[in-house]
């Protein structure tokens, strides 16, 4: 993988992951009690196949809402939400 295929990648997930963040703040505030990352992403192990793993802690049911799945590039995405 070149430097610039990395970089896009990183700009792609980073795009994703601070739209999640954005919305968990304006539309779940009292919801949503944690957002964490794991996987190949936040190792810095990604490469072109790299999804997005985040999970995330609801505080209530309504927080559930924001949990979702997509394709983009190719790359399904999961977003997955537990309560504590």
């Amino acid at each position: 993988m070149t430097e610039n295929q990395r970089e896009n990648i990183k700009k792609r997930q980073d795009g994703i992951l601070q739209t999640v963040i954005e919305r968990a703040k304006r539309d779940f505030s009292e919801d949503i009690a944690l957002i964490g990352g794991t996987g190949s992403y936040f190792r810095g192990a990604y490469d072109e196949f790299s999804d997005l793993d985040l999970l995330i802690v609801c505080d209530t049911e309504r927080g559930h809402a924001i949990g979702t799945c997509f394709l983009l590039d190719g790359i399904g995405y999961d977003i997955y939400c537990t309560s504590w």
